[in-house]
């Protein structure tokens, strides 16, 4: 089963995307942490069962998405996980910022749609039946 991290402090959006992601793929596991520290600590709790993918937000409270790239790089464990950052920012330079982590495979603006979760499927989560 595969597995996905959410990290994001919008309720509603975790909602679309764990329905989103439950119509393309049933049997997945999904985590949530509402902001970049509950992320961390999520990771280094869970380190033999790491997430399949991380969903990122940059704009949360207490830890944001950039801080939270900044400790995830610490992370020894973490480092092949794919993150894609899903944020509602329309500022290019938060793109550009984006592209500087090789950690950040994505960034996908919101709102979260079943589309967005077939796309982050077959490119990050191959092999998961979709019945």
């Amino acid at each position: 089963m595969k597995h996905v991290l959410i990290i994001d402090d919008d309720h509603i959006l975790v909602y679309l995307v764990q329905h989103a992601f439950k119509s393309v793929m049933p049997n997945f596991k999904y985590s949530v942490a509402e902001t970049g520290k509950a992320g961390i600590e999520f990771l280094k709790e869970h380190s033999g069962d790491l997430p399949d993918l991380i969903l990122l937000d940059i704009n949360m409270p207490i830890m944001n998405g950039w801080d939270f790239l900044n400790e995830y790089k610490k992370l020894v464990n973490a480092k092949e996980i794919p993150i894609v950052i899903l944020s509602s920012t329309v500022d290019p330079s938060d793109k550009q910022k984006a592209d500087s982590y090789d950690e950040v495979k994505q960034f996908i603006s919101k709102p979260f749609t079943v589309e967005k979760a077939k796309s982050l499927k077959h490119e990050y989560l191959n092999g998961v039946s979709s019945n």
